[in-house]
């Protein structure tokens, strides 16, 4: 069963994400920073991360590439609600 991971630390956005993904058939995991959804990717291999930009800690962004090490390394859907021309063109690692 594919998995999901929905990094997200608005509860109630993780929450809708990881509902949508089971009710389409996905097991699916939330984590509220990116060092909890790397100690989960740790443990549990998951095939996408939807991860939201500005997160406590380590922000979505400069995670990335921490996410690209596990393995096996899983798809990025990256999201914000405070998006803006900068943040969209960055690449991570940059």
């Amino acid at each position: 069963m594919p998995s999901v991971l929905v990094v997200d630390d608005e509860a109630t956005i993780a929450w809708g994400l990881a509902r949508l993904a089971r009710e389409e058939g996905h097991e699916a995991l939330t984590a509220a920073s990116a060092e909890e959804a790397l100690e989960i990717l740790a443990e549990t291999p998951c095939d996408l991360v939807f991860l939201d930009v500005r997160l406590p800690g380590v922000d979505g962004l400069t995670a990335m590439p921490d996410f690209a090490r596990t393995a096996p390394a899983p798809r990025i859907i990256v999201m914000t609600a405070f998006g803006d021309l900068q943040t969209a063109v960055r690449e991570y690692g940059n």
